[in-house]
């Protein structure tokens, strides 16, 4: 009576030198891909700060727009062109108390939200596209 068989192994066991650590295998980017992407997105990011955006005026646009940040969409955000957008989860726009209560409760920090709004430009849309 056998009480206790071992299953057959799935893949053969592994015969040869130890795998070895090369540069390609670094954690993070490469420098040609940061000059191509990374410095220029910094860049831009930069310029968006000097104008007067925050996150908060982003977190409160992608709520009053009703879209969802990191999904794929039809066109990008600058071209938002309204309620009717395909990238706009629902048509029902979301009072300005709940967009407020939205973004307080992700940030999680004791600001005061029209405030940290003061300096912030419009978001651009089709219709407003500086």
């Amino acid at each position: 009576m056998v009480l206790h068989q071992e299953p057959p192994r799935a893949t053969p066991r592994f015969h040869g030198p130890a795998p070895v650590s090369i540069d390609v295998w670094g954690w993070g980017t490469d420098e040609s891909e940061k000059k191509k992407w990374v410095v220029p997105a910094i860049d831009e990011l930069k310029q968006l700060q000097q104008e007067g955006v925050t996150g908060v005026g982003l977190c409160c646009t992608f709520f009053m727009r009703r879209v969802q940040p990191l999904k794929a969409r039809a066109n990008p955000l600058f071209q938002y062109a309204g309620p009717t957008d395909p990238t706009r989860e629902l048509e029902a726009n979301l009072p300005w108390l709940e967009v407020k209560a939205w973004v307080v409760s992700m940030l999680k920090m004791g600001i005061d939200i029209v405030e940290a709004l003061n300096n912030h430009p419009s978001p651009r849309s089709h219709a407003h596209n500086p």
